[in-house]
């Protein structure tokens, strides 16, 4: 997908210093910010349960593990909601 986007100039001074840092071009350094929004946001949804594991991990360009490994990382949670778990033991119940 290409998106064509403007950057405030305001952020400038904050690319041109990434860009010195990673010695990449703007573009390249305006993707790589992105994508570590993406990965914050991606582990978000996977964390609510709104997106698969597979799905976080093929949006991310990582394995299961990695995403495994990425969220705890950051500090996301994952697993079923306290909610999820207490459905799951009400049906466990009624399979006895």
């Amino acid at each position: 997908m290409e998106v064509k986007l403007r950057i405030p100039e305001e952020w400038k001074v904050i690319i041109d210093n990434y860009v010195r840092e990673k010695r990449v071009d703007e573009s390249t350094a305006v993707r790589m910010l992105a994508y570590e929004e993406l990965k914050r946001y991606t582990l978000k949804l996977l964390s609510e349960g709104k997106i698969t594991i597979w799905q976080a991990a093929k949006a991310l360009g990582l394995t299961i593990s990695e995403v495994i490994d990425l969220a705890a990382e950051l500090g996301y949670e994952l697993g079923p909601t306290e909610e999820q778990f207490e459905e799951s033991l009400r049906y466990a119940e009624e399979l006895k």
